[in-house]
């Protein structure tokens, strides 16, 4: 929530308005459930509305009608007042707690199978016998220089400047929070069967907390209010680029609210579309054409297989140089007589040297990982406290793997996508889809393991939220702890712990055992000495 900053309507320069809509029920349903309205309210340049009756639910039309007849006549009372203006979120905010009670007041109790409905109906109710409706809203308020926006759902605002546009809002919806997390793409979001849960809107919870948000208005801005049936079949991008273009900078808002539409129809139309667009024009200016913001007609792109240009300090033909060699000598016969006398003088020194032979062999044996170009001693490897690994992510807590010049690969909680992430802890790539999981609870033997190059095992108990490190032999070296609920583990090349924490991605950081090292440098202690006569 944006608080109220007055500001920003301060010693600026006048600003007129135009403002349009349109909407339309789409190519692929049969009735309109969105509601649009350019409102009167008092002291305001412009004012406007979008809703969009929740999909799926009965009687979506009736809720986004009934909450825009209810802010129209809110904002039209409050905004009489006086004082209105000194915190206009605050008749926004009262617009929005009406408007909620008075959907969630025409929703009735669903019609019993067992029974028709025509007998159990109230006749004087004009919404069909259902238990659920409910809308998205988003409205905006126009003063002198100033838009307060206050919005539930994922009916959109955007501004458009100088060529670029940029969303106002964040939508209040499933897909949207996992997006927010890291765990989804904008793309995987769009197609995702989960696109039209809306975690927040009118007439679905008995209280609205609508987002507020304030911005500052420049000559030649516009503002794009819309309902999700534009963002589904265009992407910010392409709106971005059809606003630039030449044709639609010159449309008056009505009519460019109107081509949005028709563009979105022609790519399949499969919800319901609605859009606001106000333009912002200094003074005398109103019926300038908008500055369109195409690039100009390119030049012919050039073949992909003509040759770059030449550099005008490189010949275009260079000779090839002959060696100084004489002939019939080569340089290499210098080398391999040298790498030949170093391999006699290496194996005389492994022949008179055991421990150097022993060490060699270490240095080469698979038990023995590398870091940085010094050896990594992994048993006696101590670990920081757990912290995040990968803060915006959430993960599946039973699958979690390393591959060494790849990265740490995980599955996402909600998605189900195989991905893995750098070292740095970003998302790189999805590999692979898995099915959901599912809700079960965990058992009391449920264990978690991996293991290093020394043979040594880590085991998870995320029952007893631990994990202990022990020696091929079952010895335990260390019992690790400070975990909510510990799950699959894996390590890297350098030690450190990876482990799925309560979904989360954590890591344990490998650092030496202190006391492991006090052990191996200590200088080996003296008999004890005897006293006389004992």
């Amino acid at each position: 929530m944006t608080e109220y900053n007055p500001s920003l309507m301060t010693n600026r320069p006048a600003l007129t308005y135009s403002v349009g809509s349109r909407t339309d029920k789409g190519m692929q349903r049969s009735a309109n459930e969105d509601a649009v309205a350019l409102l009167d309210v008092p002291g305001a340049d412009a004012a406007f509305v979008v809703a969009d009756g929740m999909g799926g639910l009965r009687a979506g039309d009736v809720a986004s009608n009934e909450a825009v007849r209810v802010v129209r006549e809110t904002l039209a009372d409050r905004f009489a007042a006086a004082d209105a203006w000194e915190d206009p979120f605050v008749p926004l905010s009262e617009a929005f707690t009406l408007a909620n009670d008075a959907v969630n007041g025409l929703a009735k109790p669903a019609v019993p199978v067992s029974a028709p409905e025509e007998e159990t109906r109230d006749s004087a109710a004009p919404v069909p016998g259902n238990a659920l409706m409910g809308t998205t809203c988003v409205v905006g308020l126009v003063r002198e220089t100033t838009l307060y926006l206050a919005h539930v759902g994922d009916s959109r605002a955007y501004l458009y400047r100088e060529g670029a546009l940029s969303r106002l809002t964040e939508d209040h919806s499933f897909v949207a929070d996992r997006v927010r997390a890291g765990d989804m793409t904008e793309t995987e979001a769009r197609s995702s069967r989960f696109r039209n849960m809306i975690t927040r809107a009118i007439g679905i919870e008995p209280t609205v907390a609508p987002d507020f948000r304030q911005e500052r208005l420049l000559p030649g801005d516009a503002i794009i209010l819309c309902s999700d049936g534009l963002t589904t079949m265009m992407d910010d991008d392409e709106i971005e680029t059809m606003l630039g273009t030449r044709t639609v900078a010159r449309l008056a808002p009505e009519r460019a609210a109107s081509a949005l539409v028709d563009a979105a129809n022609k790519k399949g139309g499969s919800d319901n579309i609605t859009v606001v667009l106000l333009r912002a024009h200094e003074p005398g200016q109103e019926t300038a054409i908008a500055a369109p913001t195409s690039p100009p007609a390119a030049s012919p792109a050039k073949s992909a297989l003509s040759p770059p240009p030449a550099r005008k300090d490189i010949p275009a033909e260079m000779p090839l140089r002959r060696s100084a060699s004489p002939r019939g000598a080569s340089p290499l016969l210098g080398l391999f007589a040298l790498l030949g006398a170093l391999s006699v003088v290496a194996a005389g020194a492994l022949a008179a040297s055991p421990e150097l032979r022993d060490r060699l062999a270490g240095l080469l044996s698979a038990k023995t990982a590398r870091a940085g170009g010094m050896p990594v001693d992994f048993t006696n490897l101590g670990y920081t406290a757990p912290e995040k690994f990968a803060a915006n992510l959430l993960a599946r807590g039973d699958m979690l793997s390393y591959s060494r010049g790849t990265g740490l690969f995980f599955v996402a909680d909600t998605s189900g996508k195989v991905a893995y992430l750098s070292q740095a802890g970003e998302a790189v790539k999805s590999v692979a889809t898995l099915a959901p999981k599912g809700t079960t609870s965990i058992p009391d033997t449920q264990v978690f393991m991996t293991t290093d190059p020394h043979g040594n095992v880590y085991l998870s108990y995320t029952r007893r939220k631990v994990i202990e490190k022990k020696t091929p032999e079952g010895k335990l070296l260390l019992t690790l702890s400070g975990f909510e609920q510990p799950e699959a583990i894996t390590l890297d090349e350098q030690g450190n712990l990876y482990v799925v924490d309560f979904n989360q991605i954590k890591v344990l950081k490998a650092k030496p055992n202190s006391l492991a090292a006090q052990k191996r440098t200590a200088p080996a202690a003296k008999p004890a000495a005897k006293k006389p006569g004992k």
